[in-house]
């Protein structure tokens, strides 16, 4: 098996294998108390609410536009006129908070289908927040994975598809050294495989960005690829990475702010636009599963067929980080 558009990093990469690894932290063993994953960490907490305002239409990155065989393609169902999405006319009134899901930790955002539904499609746009301190790891990102009861789990097992915006040092291919920009790739993650394939750091092209740039990113299945695109609305630079899961089902949809180390953004990490799309009609997996103490989402709309979700405004904080958005 090789990866279109990209390349493979040994698990752990770079010298030793030391190098921080997206995405591990939500590789743990499933715990019928606790979420699969794992949170950011730091001192204090800091309250605050989601934001209000007018939930933006976003972009399509990549090459979104292209059905895949299980209800696949992208996550808004293809063309929809200006101010629609997946969900119908998308509203211009303050977003109203979902209050759904369970809080545990900060920075993470969860939600699940049930198997043997699937997860096809995930659009996002993510907006680079300020430089940290220069030193240390962060990991931003949307991503997708499998639970054990996913269809075909075995032999890939799980592995986290997640285009990652990062700052500092990476296991992944062409990972830049330094802290003078954040840059961001799609990534493949997975510690855990018995087909030593999909072992280790995967992913395509690294481009750099910039503070406030949007960055709109599409995932979605077409046969048995999962394909990731990246496109930097700022500098209008995209990247792409496709990998065969050979038919393994997708579960998880989740947004994290990752910490291997003391480091950690210095203001909150925004999504708008996000809409996740599904094989089966599922609406109560609009729900949020999962979030951190100081993580907002707002309700979901779910479209008339049920097989779409759409959440109009994400707002993740690091434990520590005061707000540097807006409250309603």
């Amino acid at each position: 098996m090789l990866p279109t558009g990209g390349a493979i990093a040994p698990a752990g990469g770079g010298a030793g294998g030391q190098m921080p690894m997206p995405g591990v932290v939500m590789m743990q063993p499933a715990d019928s108390g606790m979420p699969i994953g794992g949170m950011s960490g730091g001192v204090g907490g800091a309250g605050g609410s989601i934001d209000s305002g007018v939930a933006g239409t976003g972009g399509m990155g990549g090459m979104g536009g292209v059905a895949g065989e299980n209800d696949g393609g992208v996550a808004d169902g293809g063309d929809v006129p200006d101010g629609e999405d997946a969900c119908g006319a998308i509203p211009m009134l303050p977003l109203v908070a979902a209050t759904s899901g369970r809080v545990r930790e900060y920075g993470t955002l969860e939600y699940n289908v049930e198997p043997p539904n699937e997860l096809v499609a995930l659009r996002t746009t993510m907006f680079v927040p300020e430089e940290p301190p220069p030193s240390g790891t962060v990991f931003l990102w949307p991503g997708i994975q499998p639970l054990p009861s996913s269809a075909n789990y075995t032999p890939i097992r799980n592995g986290v598809l997640q285009p990652v915006l990062t700052w500092g040092p990476s296991c992944v291919p062409g990972a830049l050294s330094g802290h003078d920009t954040w840059w961001i790739s799609p990534v493949y993650v997975n510690i855990s495989a018995t087909d030593y394939d999909y072992r280790g750091c995967l992913g395509g092209p690294v481009i750099r960005t910039e503070p406030d740039a949007p960055l709109d990113i599409d995932m979605w299945l077409e046969g048995t690829d999962w394909i990731q695109t990246v496109h930097d609305r700022g500098s209008d630079e995209m990247t792409e990475f496709t990998l065969d899961l050979q038919g393994q089902g997708q579960a998880r949809a989740l947004f994290v702010i990752e910490l291997p180390g003391s480091a950690k953004p210095t203001e909150d990490l925004v999504f708008t636009s996000t809409v996740f799309s599904m094989a089966m009609p599922e609406p109560e997996a609009c729900e949020v599963l999962w979030r951190g103490a100081n993580d907002y989402a707002s309700e979901a709309r779910v479209s008339p067929d049920g097989k779409h979700c759409c959440i109009d405004r994400i707002v993740l904080r690091a434990e520590g980080v005061p707000a540097s958005t807006t409250d309603p």
